[in-house]
């Protein structure tokens, strides 16, 4: 099956579907806002304030949005997403190769790009929404 022209891409946007452009585009922007944040907070609590802040997002989906019967499930399910996400990010070798680190001498700030598309070496083949009905 063809990907979707422009048309259909913005078709589904207004049914709240996202493609991969638009996914990536989504993601850049919570990506500028951490960039934007770690100007004053350092990246190794700034990370863990973005991790709390999407599990307690997937929390609120999973009880007011899906109403997941096994919520373990859904945990496991999201924690899989999570670890396929972060080896693939690790894998990029465009990310922390020391330029987006110059903004600081103490390693702990600096902007991270908004490189990395889902679906490629993540076994998810593009699927963006893999293990998000569990």
């Amino acid at each position: 099956m063809p990907p979707p022209n422009r048309r259909e891409r913005r078709a589904m946007r207004k049914d709240g579907v996202l493609d991969t452009s638009a996914f990536l585009k989504l993601a850049g922007k919570f990506i500028d806002l951490a960039n934007r944040e770690n100007q004053r907070i350092p990246a190794t609590e700034l990370h863990m304030a973005f991790l709390w802040a999407a599990a307690r997002y997937n929390a609120h989906v999973a009880k007011a949005v899906l109403n997941v019967d096994n919520q373990e499930e859904f945990v496991k399910a999201m924690a899989n997403e999570y670890r396929d996400m972060l080896r693939q990010h690790l894998g990029d070798p465009g990310l922390g190769n020391g330029e987006e680190d110059d903004k600081s001498d103490s390693g702990d700030r600096g902007d991270v790009g908004h490189s990395g598309n889902p679906g490629e070496g993540d076994g998810t083949d593009g699927d963006l929404n893999s293990g998000s009905n569990a």
